[in-house]
């Protein structure tokens, strides 16, 4: 692979991950205050 298509792929994959980031962010935020919920409800109990 030459260094432009290299480039040229590794700003696609940059571009991929910038539209993806902020759901992943949702989707982590919402798993992380799941499991802390649970996790009071057990203490809690």
């Amino acid at each position: 692979m030459s260094p432009g298509a290299a480039l040229g792929s590794f700003a696609k994959m940059t571009h991929f991950f910038g539209e993806i980031r902020p759901l992943a962010k949702v989707l982590s935020r919402s798993l992380y205050s799941n499991i802390f919920e649970d996790y009071q409800l057990l203490i809690n109990n």
